[in-house]
Protein backbone atom coordinates (compact mmCIF):
# COMPACT_ATOMS: atom_id res chain seq x y z
CA UNK A 1 0.00 0.00 0.00
CA UNK A 2 0.96 3.40 -0.79
CA UNK A 3 0.83 4.74 2.64
CA UNK A 4 3.10 1.34 3.92
CA UNK A 5 5.66 2.73 1.29
CA UNK A 6 5.43 6.17 2.21
CA UNK A 7 6.06 5.20 5.73
CA UNK A 8 9.54 2.92 4.67
CA UNK A 9 10.55 5.70 3.04
CA UNK A 10 10.89 8.38 5.82
CA UNK A 11 13.55 6.73 7.82
CA UNK A 12 15.35 5.90 4.78
CA UNK A 13 15.60 9.22 3.57
CA UNK A 14 16.39 10.51 7.21
CA UNK A 15 19.19 7.61 7.34
CA UNK A 16 20.63 9.47 4.25
CA UNK A 17 20.92 12.60 5.65
CA UNK A 18 23.07 11.37 8.89
CA UNK A 19 25.34 9.46 6.98
CA UNK A 20 25.96 12.35 4.82
CA UNK A 21 25.81 14.91 7.94
CA UNK A 22 28.37 12.08 9.24
CA UNK A 23 30.48 12.75 6.45
CA UNK A 24 30.70 15.89 6.32
CA UNK A 25 31.78 16.61 9.97
CA UNK A 26 34.53 13.42 9.66
CA UNK A 27 35.47 15.37 6.37
CA UNK A 28 36.26 18.76 8.34
CA UNK A 29 37.82 17.01 11.25
CA UNK A 30 40.38 15.44 9.40
CA UNK A 31 41.33 18.64 7.34
CA UNK A 32 41.68 20.36 10.78
CA UNK A 33 43.44 17.71 12.39
CA UNK A 34 46.28 18.10 9.66
CA UNK A 35 46.61 21.94 9.77
CA UNK A 36 46.87 21.46 13.97
CA UNK A 37 49.42 18.72 13.01
CA UNK A 38 47.82 15.98 15.06
CA UNK A 39 48.80 17.24 18.09
CA UNK A 40 48.20 14.73 21.16
CA UNK A 41 46.08 16.84 24.02
CA UNK A 42 48.38 17.90 26.81
CA UNK A 43 48.18 15.75 30.32
CA UNK A 44 47.78 12.39 27.95
CA UNK A 45 50.06 9.64 27.40
CA UNK A 46 50.35 10.32 23.87
CA UNK A 47 51.12 13.79 24.88
CA UNK A 48 54.37 12.80 27.36
CA UNK A 49 55.40 10.59 24.25
CA UNK A 50 55.72 12.78 21.90
CA UNK A 51 57.63 14.81 23.87
CA UNK A 52 60.22 12.16 24.31
CA UNK A 53 60.28 11.06 20.96
CA UNK A 54 61.31 14.92 19.72
CA UNK A 55 63.34 14.21 17.02
CA UNK A 56 66.24 17.39 18.00
CA UNK A 57 66.77 15.45 21.50
CA UNK A 58 69.24 12.77 20.47
CA UNK A 59 69.43 10.17 23.36
CA UNK A 60 72.90 7.65 23.92
CA UNK A 61 72.89 4.33 23.35
CA UNK A 62 71.64 3.03 26.20
CA UNK A 63 74.33 -0.38 25.76
CA UNK A 64 77.35 2.29 25.62
CA UNK A 65 78.93 2.37 29.05
CA UNK A 66 79.39 5.93 30.75
CA UNK A 67 82.15 7.49 30.33
CA UNK A 68 84.34 9.42 33.53
CA UNK A 69 82.96 13.16 33.77
CA UNK A 70 86.49 14.34 32.87
CA UNK A 71 86.38 13.03 29.56
CA UNK A 72 82.67 14.61 29.39
CA UNK A 73 81.15 17.66 27.47
CA UNK A 74 79.96 18.70 31.38
CA UNK A 75 82.70 21.49 31.41
CA UNK A 76 81.97 23.81 28.17
CA UNK A 77 84.18 26.06 26.82
CA UNK A 78 83.47 29.50 26.51
CA UNK A 79 83.24 32.07 23.37
CA UNK A 80 83.68 35.29 25.03
CA UNK A 81 81.31 37.68 23.92
CA UNK A 82 84.27 40.91 24.34
CA UNK A 83 85.61 39.31 21.38
CA UNK A 84 82.84 39.50 18.62
CA UNK A 85 81.47 42.50 20.71
CA UNK A 86 84.99 44.77 20.46
CA UNK A 87 85.45 44.78 24.61
CA UNK A 88 81.75 45.95 25.53
CA UNK A 89 82.15 46.32 29.06
CA UNK A 90 79.97 44.25 31.29
CA UNK A 91 77.11 44.93 32.93
CA UNK A 92 77.51 47.85 36.21
CA UNK A 93 81.04 48.62 35.00
CA UNK A 94 80.56 52.36 36.33
CA UNK A 95 81.40 50.68 39.76
CA UNK A 96 77.21 50.76 41.00
CA UNK A 97 76.39 48.18 43.93
CA UNK A 98 73.64 45.84 42.36
CA UNK A 99 70.43 45.42 45.15
CA UNK A 100 69.77 42.59 46.06
CA UNK A 101 65.66 41.71 44.80
CA UNK A 102 67.24 44.21 41.94
CA UNK A 103 65.38 42.34 38.80
CA UNK A 104 68.29 44.46 37.13
CA UNK A 105 71.44 43.37 39.18
CA UNK A 106 74.70 41.63 37.90
CA UNK A 107 74.01 37.58 39.10
CA UNK A 108 77.71 36.85 37.48
CA UNK A 109 77.27 37.66 33.79
CA UNK A 110 80.47 38.42 33.34
CA UNK A 111 82.04 38.26 29.80
CA UNK A 112 84.06 34.46 29.39
CA UNK A 113 83.12 33.39 33.20
CA UNK A 114 82.05 30.29 34.20
CA UNK A 115 78.41 30.16 35.62
CA UNK A 116 77.25 26.83 37.64
CA UNK A 117 73.53 26.59 38.62
CA UNK A 118 72.14 23.94 40.85
CA UNK A 119 68.60 23.37 41.27
CA UNK A 120 65.95 20.76 42.52
CA UNK A 121 63.63 20.59 39.14
CA UNK A 122 64.00 20.56 35.64
CA UNK A 123 62.16 24.42 35.25
CA UNK A 124 63.46 25.70 38.51
CA UNK A 125 66.10 28.04 36.68
CA UNK A 126 64.18 29.20 34.16
CA UNK A 127 61.11 30.25 36.83
CA UNK A 128 63.60 32.10 39.61
CA UNK A 129 67.02 32.35 38.40
CA UNK A 130 65.61 33.50 34.95
CA UNK A 131 65.91 36.38 33.49
CA UNK A 132 69.46 35.89 34.78
CA UNK A 133 70.40 32.78 32.56
CA UNK A 134 69.22 34.33 29.55
CA UNK A 135 71.55 37.66 30.73
CA UNK A 136 74.74 34.65 30.82
CA UNK A 137 73.98 33.71 27.95
CA UNK A 138 73.83 36.43 25.93
CA UNK A 139 77.13 37.85 27.44
CA UNK A 140 79.41 34.90 26.06
CA UNK A 141 79.55 32.69 29.48
CA UNK A 142 79.80 29.06 29.92
CA UNK A 143 76.60 28.01 31.67
CA UNK A 144 76.84 24.59 33.29
CA UNK A 145 73.42 23.48 34.78
CA UNK A 146 72.80 20.86 37.03
CA UNK A 147 69.08 19.34 38.06
CA UNK A 148 69.26 16.75 41.06
CA UNK A 149 65.40 15.27 40.68
CA UNK A 150 63.89 14.30 37.36
CA UNK A 151 60.46 16.53 38.31
CA UNK A 152 58.79 13.20 37.36
CA UNK A 153 55.99 13.35 40.13
CA UNK A 154 56.31 9.93 40.44
CA UNK A 155 54.75 9.36 36.93
CA UNK A 156 58.19 7.58 35.58
CA UNK A 157 60.86 8.82 33.27
CA UNK A 158 58.92 9.37 30.16
CA UNK A 159 57.82 12.41 32.58
CA UNK A 160 61.11 13.36 33.41
CA UNK A 161 62.56 13.39 30.25
CA UNK A 162 60.04 15.13 28.50
CA UNK A 163 60.97 17.81 31.47
CA UNK A 164 64.43 17.55 29.92
CA UNK A 165 63.38 18.22 26.52
CA UNK A 166 61.58 21.39 27.61
CA UNK A 167 64.56 22.74 29.54
CA UNK A 168 66.87 22.45 25.95
CA UNK A 169 64.40 23.67 24.18
CA UNK A 170 63.47 26.76 26.10
CA UNK A 171 67.55 27.57 26.56
CA UNK A 172 67.22 27.34 22.37
CA UNK A 173 64.28 29.97 22.64
CA UNK A 174 66.82 31.61 25.20
CA UNK A 175 68.93 32.02 22.52
CA UNK A 176 67.26 32.55 19.23
CA UNK A 177 67.38 29.09 17.78
CA UNK A 178 66.31 25.79 17.36
CA UNK A 179 69.45 22.97 17.14
CA UNK A 180 69.89 19.59 18.02
CA UNK A 181 71.27 18.18 21.56
CA UNK A 182 72.79 14.69 22.35
CA UNK A 183 73.00 13.26 25.20
CA UNK A 184 76.04 11.56 26.96
CA UNK A 185 75.85 9.30 29.82
CA UNK A 186 78.46 10.15 32.43
CA UNK A 187 79.59 8.63 35.96
CA UNK A 188 81.55 10.75 38.43
CA UNK A 189 84.29 9.29 40.63
CA UNK A 190 81.74 8.79 43.72
CA UNK A 191 80.31 6.42 41.30
CA UNK A 192 76.88 8.76 40.89
CA UNK A 193 75.73 8.65 37.09
CA UNK A 194 74.31 11.56 35.23
CA UNK A 195 72.85 12.46 31.88
CA UNK A 196 74.98 15.46 30.50
CA UNK A 197 73.14 17.20 27.26
CA UNK A 198 74.97 19.85 25.22
CA UNK A 199 73.43 21.69 21.99
CA UNK A 200 75.33 21.19 18.88
CA UNK A 201 76.98 24.01 17.62
CA UNK A 202 77.71 25.77 21.32
CA UNK A 203 80.00 24.45 23.04
CA UNK A 204 79.43 26.81 26.16
CA UNK A 205 76.45 24.89 27.30
CA UNK A 206 75.68 21.94 29.08
CA UNK A 207 72.71 20.83 31.19
CA UNK A 208 73.38 17.76 33.20
CA UNK A 209 70.32 15.60 34.87
CA UNK A 210 70.62 13.32 37.71
CA UNK A 211 66.76 11.74 38.25
CA UNK A 212 66.92 11.67 41.65
CA UNK A 213 63.02 11.00 42.55
CA UNK A 214 60.81 14.15 42.82
CA UNK A 215 59.82 15.04 46.55
CA UNK A 216 56.53 16.83 45.96
CA UNK A 217 55.76 19.86 47.12
CA UNK A 218 55.19 18.43 50.43
CA UNK A 219 57.81 16.58 51.23
CA UNK A 220 56.60 13.11 51.15
CA UNK A 221 57.38 12.00 48.14
CA UNK A 222 55.20 9.66 45.83
CA UNK A 223 54.05 5.68 46.16
CA UNK A 224 55.73 5.20 43.08
CA UNK A 225 59.03 5.95 43.94
CA UNK A 226 58.79 4.39 47.49
CA UNK A 227 58.44 8.00 49.02
CA UNK A 228 62.11 8.50 48.61
CA UNK A 229 63.24 12.10 48.64
CA UNK A 230 66.08 14.36 48.64
CA UNK A 231 65.34 15.92 51.50
CA UNK A 232 64.73 12.85 53.44
CA UNK A 233 68.41 11.70 52.21
CA UNK A 234 69.86 14.73 53.30
CA UNK A 235 68.17 14.25 57.01
CA UNK A 236 69.47 10.45 57.35
CA UNK A 237 66.00 8.98 56.74
CA UNK A 238 66.85 7.05 53.62
CA UNK A 239 69.92 5.35 53.17
CA UNK A 240 69.74 6.34 49.26
CA UNK A 241 67.79 7.22 46.51
CA UNK A 242 66.91 5.12 43.68
CA UNK A 243 67.00 7.10 40.42
CA UNK A 244 64.44 7.41 38.14
CA UNK A 245 66.11 6.58 35.23
CA UNK A 246 67.45 3.38 36.87
CA UNK A 247 70.91 4.25 37.75
CA UNK A 248 72.53 2.88 40.70
CA UNK A 249 71.83 4.19 44.07
CA UNK A 250 73.12 7.34 45.19
CA UNK A 251 73.93 7.71 49.01
CA UNK A 252 74.00 11.21 50.82
CA UNK A 253 77.83 11.00 50.34
CA UNK A 254 78.38 10.09 47.41
CA UNK A 255 75.63 13.22 45.96
CA UNK A 256 77.87 15.29 48.08
CA UNK A 257 80.78 14.23 46.89
CA UNK A 258 79.59 14.35 43.13
CA UNK A 259 78.52 17.93 43.74
CA UNK A 260 82.26 18.71 44.76
CA UNK A 261 83.40 16.87 41.70
CA UNK A 262 81.49 18.86 39.51
CA UNK A 263 82.65 22.25 41.11
CA UNK A 264 86.25 21.28 40.96
CA UNK A 265 86.16 20.30 37.42
CA UNK A 266 84.08 23.48 36.33
CA UNK A 267 85.86 25.69 38.73
CA UNK A 268 83.46 28.63 38.58
CA UNK A 269 82.88 31.96 39.02
CA UNK A 270 79.85 32.53 40.05
CA UNK A 271 77.16 29.43 41.35
CA UNK A 272 73.64 30.12 41.37
CA UNK A 273 71.29 27.73 43.44
CA UNK A 274 67.90 28.27 45.69
CA UNK A 275 68.03 29.29 49.35
CA UNK A 276 69.06 26.30 51.96
CA UNK A 277 66.92 24.62 54.17
CA UNK A 278 67.42 26.14 57.61
CA UNK A 279 68.84 29.71 56.72
CA UNK A 280 67.99 31.91 59.25
CA UNK A 281 67.87 34.77 56.61
CA UNK A 282 65.86 32.92 54.48
CA UNK A 283 62.67 34.56 53.79
CA UNK A 284 59.46 31.71 54.05
CA UNK A 285 56.08 32.21 54.55
CA UNK A 286 54.93 29.31 57.09
CA UNK A 287 51.43 29.55 55.31
CA UNK A 288 53.40 29.59 51.43
CA UNK A 289 56.49 27.89 52.30
CA UNK A 290 59.05 26.92 49.54
CA UNK A 291 59.09 23.72 48.46
CA UNK A 292 61.20 21.15 50.30
CA UNK A 293 63.43 20.00 46.98
CA UNK A 294 64.42 23.60 46.33
CA UNK A 295 65.57 24.16 49.98
CA UNK A 296 67.67 20.60 50.09
CA UNK A 297 69.12 21.48 46.72
CA UNK A 298 70.39 24.83 47.93
CA UNK A 299 71.85 22.92 51.05
CA UNK A 300 73.49 20.12 49.55
CA UNK A 301 75.03 22.48 47.16
CA UNK A 302 75.87 24.86 49.87
CA UNK A 303 77.39 22.03 52.00
CA UNK A 304 79.72 21.02 48.57
CA UNK A 305 80.87 24.35 48.18
CA UNK A 306 82.04 24.76 51.79
CA UNK A 307 83.61 21.27 51.83
CA UNK A 308 86.09 22.42 48.61
CA UNK A 309 86.22 25.99 49.84
CA UNK A 310 84.32 27.68 47.71
CA UNK A 311 83.50 31.61 47.76
CA UNK A 312 80.41 31.74 49.25
CA UNK A 313 80.20 35.42 48.40
CA UNK A 314 80.51 34.11 44.49
CA UNK A 315 76.89 32.62 45.34
CA UNK A 316 73.71 33.68 44.39
CA UNK A 317 70.79 31.84 46.07
CA UNK A 318 67.44 32.75 44.91
CA UNK A 319 64.00 33.14 46.01
CA UNK A 320 61.78 30.38 45.42
CA UNK A 321 57.80 29.67 46.23
CA UNK A 322 57.97 32.64 49.00
CA UNK A 323 59.12 35.29 46.07
CA UNK A 324 55.09 35.01 45.41
CA UNK A 325 54.53 37.16 48.40
CA UNK A 326 56.87 39.63 47.34
CA UNK A 327 56.56 42.44 45.12
CA UNK A 328 56.72 42.29 41.47
CA UNK A 329 60.12 43.51 39.74
CA UNK A 330 60.07 42.42 36.68
CA UNK A 331 58.19 43.94 33.55
CA UNK A 332 58.65 45.46 30.04
CA UNK A 333 61.21 43.21 27.47
CA UNK A 334 62.92 41.27 30.14
CA UNK A 335 59.34 39.72 31.17
CA UNK A 336 58.43 39.17 27.90
CA UNK A 337 61.63 37.15 27.12
CA UNK A 338 60.99 35.51 30.55
CA UNK A 339 57.38 34.52 29.93
CA UNK A 340 57.87 33.03 26.27
CA UNK A 341 60.92 30.85 27.35
CA UNK A 342 58.86 29.25 29.81
CA UNK A 343 56.24 28.94 27.20
CA UNK A 344 58.40 26.95 24.95
CA UNK A 345 59.68 24.47 28.24
CA UNK A 346 55.47 24.60 28.90
CA UNK A 347 55.01 22.37 25.44
CA UNK A 348 56.82 20.00 26.82
CA UNK A 349 55.41 19.73 30.59
CA UNK A 350 52.19 18.70 31.00
CA UNK A 351 51.46 20.16 34.79
CA UNK A 352 52.99 23.31 33.68
CA UNK A 353 50.89 23.81 30.06
CA UNK A 354 50.54 27.55 28.94
CA UNK A 355 49.52 27.67 25.26
CA UNK A 356 50.82 31.66 24.97
CA UNK A 357 51.98 34.47 27.07
CA UNK A 358 48.77 35.70 28.25
CA UNK A 359 48.20 32.56 29.30
CA UNK A 360 51.18 31.33 30.83
CA UNK A 361 50.99 34.68 33.49
CA UNK A 362 47.45 33.90 34.42
CA UNK A 363 49.06 30.19 35.08
CA UNK A 364 48.03 30.33 38.95
CA UNK A 365 51.19 30.40 41.23
CA UNK A 366 53.49 30.00 38.26
CA UNK A 367 52.17 32.72 36.82
CA UNK A 368 53.07 35.06 39.36
CA UNK A 369 56.50 33.51 40.16
CA UNK A 370 57.55 34.16 36.46
CA UNK A 371 57.08 37.88 37.36
CA UNK A 372 59.46 38.15 40.07
CA UNK A 373 63.32 37.80 40.72
CA UNK A 374 64.71 37.79 43.92
CA UNK A 375 68.27 36.94 45.31
CA UNK A 376 69.38 36.43 48.76
CA UNK A 377 73.58 36.52 49.42
CA UNK A 378 75.54 34.12 51.83
CA UNK A 379 75.41 37.41 54.78
CA UNK A 380 72.32 38.16 54.47
CA UNK A 381 71.46 34.17 54.68
CA UNK A 382 73.79 33.90 57.60
CA UNK A 383 74.10 37.13 59.20
CA UNK A 384 75.94 35.42 62.46
CA UNK A 385 78.53 33.54 59.79
CA UNK A 386 78.39 30.29 58.95
CA UNK A 387 77.09 27.42 61.62
CA UNK A 388 79.35 25.18 63.05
Amino acid sequence: MKVGRVSRGRPRTRYRAWVALVGLVAVLAAGTWGLTGAQPRPGTDAWALSAVQDARFVAADPATAPVPVAESPIRPGCVGAHVASGGAEPAHADGAEPQTGDASADDGAIEGDMVLSVWAHPDDDLVFMNPGIADDLQAGECVSTVFLTGGDAGAGQDRATARQRGVMAAYDDLMGRETTWHEVRVVLGSGVEASVWTPDGDDRVSLTFLDLPDGNTGGQGFAATHHETLPRLLAGDLPELHPVDGAPAVTRTALVSALEEIVTLLEPDHVVTSIPDGAPGAVDDPTRPDHPDHRAAGAVTREALLDVGFDLDRVDFLVGYPSYDLPVNLGGDELVDKVLAFRRYAQYDETSYCADYTSCLHHGRLGQWLQRHYVMTEDELYPAGTPD
